[in-house]
């Protein structure tokens, strides 16, 4: 019996202590807010290609962010242009900088992009990878902002990181 109550105690301790450092590393690391601003060069366009009624044509732009998130990035895509001059697409984009409280490396972003034929601009882009200290980085941004005649365009940011 008391073999089995030492090995009782020990086992105890063991899974508490386990315990504890389980739950300080759930709370080092949580999910947070980050904000900020953005603004994107006018693209270059590659060749443009019917797709039925919409034209398809692939872009290249740089656009400098400001905020939780600050550096630059290059987004490559494919976009469709319908015949009222809405636009949506896919692109990646790269991110290289520093992001507040995690540190500085790259990022690597799967956005989902649409323009209006009015201008506004909406993307959502999911971290899809990271190297350097944004390696571990995880989470999804929101992109809102309004789009000049050129498609030069800025505006806001914010979304949920977990670092």
């Amino acid at each position: 019996m008391r073999l089995f109550l030492a090995r009782l105690a020990v086992t105890l301790a063991v899974l508490g202590v386990g315990q504890v450092a389980l739950a300080s590393d759930v709370g080092a690391a949580g999910p947070r807010a980050v904000s900020g601003t953005w603004a994107a060069s006018a693209p270059a366009f590659g060749v443009a290609d019917a797709a039925g009624v919409n034209t398809q044509i692939g872009a290249v732009a740089t656009a400098h962010w400001v905020g939780d998130f600050a550096g630059t990035t290059v987004l490559t895509g494919t976009f469709l242009i319908d015949p009222q001059g809405n636009i949506r697409g896919h692109a990646t984009e790269a991110f290289t900088g520093t992001v507040s409280r995690v540190g500085s490396g790259t990022v690597l972003f799967q956005d989902e992009v649409t323009v209006s034929a009015v201008g506004v601009v909406h993307v959502t882009t999911t971290i899809t990878h990271g190297s350097g200290g944004l390696a571990h980085l995880s989470g999804m941004l929101i992109f809102d902002g309004t789009s000049a005649p050129d498609l030069s365009s800025a505006g806001t940011y914010a979304g949920q990181i977990q670092p």
